[in-house]
């Protein structure tokens, strides 16, 4: 059932005060509204009665590509709780998380193929642009990202458990290490990208990096827990 456009922001968007995974201090719903606020159009594709829709997957990827800088977990829990419908329900959570990243993706190719058309034209004149053509995409491996990370801590997993346990103040911990990685994961994602795009594209400067995805998270933490596994008698 459709919003009532009447209704203020604050009573519509109310089921989700925890904080935001890109802010400690703002919660989901107020990183929603803000998103709405700043994209009239959202409101409108939020308020579509998706299930009277001949393609109610071209208005969820319409809305995920406003929503394309939270991270996806929090566009699925912000889809699941107020533009849910039976096509959204059919998914499942699985594909409905894989929906999100395909739909993320898509707007991140098209983001990239902007940014390298506009500063052509900007800065080249018509013979430069035929030989220069756009800036290559950049893809960071997730096993060059765990191996970073290894570098920079002290780890070892559980075989039994799949626990993984950090090396901090003097002791192994595994309370937290996972928050602590992805978090980790994020930062090197991001800085290994800025160092693949200014070595291959140093004519064009960066203007944004994609957000590592959840997959990609999950796929450094495979890598790590299979480089780092011990037996729990060897402790």
């Amino acid at each position: 059932m459709p919003m009532t456009l009447a209704e203020s922001p604050e009573a519509r968007f109310n089921k989700h005060p925890e904080t935001s995974i890109n802010s400690k201090n703002t919660s989901l719903d107020d990183e929603f509204i803000s998103w709405i606020q700043n994209y009239p159009e959202l409101d409108g594709l939020i308020n579509t009665d998706i299930d009277k829709c001949m393609d109610p997957c071209s208005i969820y990827i319409k809305i995920i590509s406003k929503l394309s800088l939270l991270e996806s977990p929090d566009i699925k829990i912000l889809l699941t709780g107020y533009v849910n419908s039976t096509f959204w329900d059919s998914l499942g959570s699985e594909k409905q998380s894989e929906f999100i990243e395909t739909a993320l993706a898509i707007q991140e190719e098209k983001e990239q193929d902007a940014i390298g058309t506009i500063w052509i034209d900007k800065n080249q004149s018509g013979s430069e642009k035929a030989a220069q053509g756009k800036p290559k995409k950049m893809d960071v491996p997730f096993d060059v990202v765990a191996d970073r990370i290894l570098q920079q801590f002290s780890i070892f997993t559980m075989r039994d458990s799949k626990q993984i346990y950090l090396y901090k103040n003097g002791v192994y911990k595994c309370e937290g290490s996972e928050a602590i990685l992805d978090t980790e994961i994020w930062n090197r994602h991001n800085e290994i990208y800025r160092e693949y795009w200014n070595d291959n594209n140093p004519d064009f400067p960066i203007a944004h990096i994609p957000k590592a995805t959840v997959k990609f998270v999950n796929e450094v933490l495979a890598h790590i827990r299979a480089y780092t596994h011990i037996i729990r008698e060897s402790i």
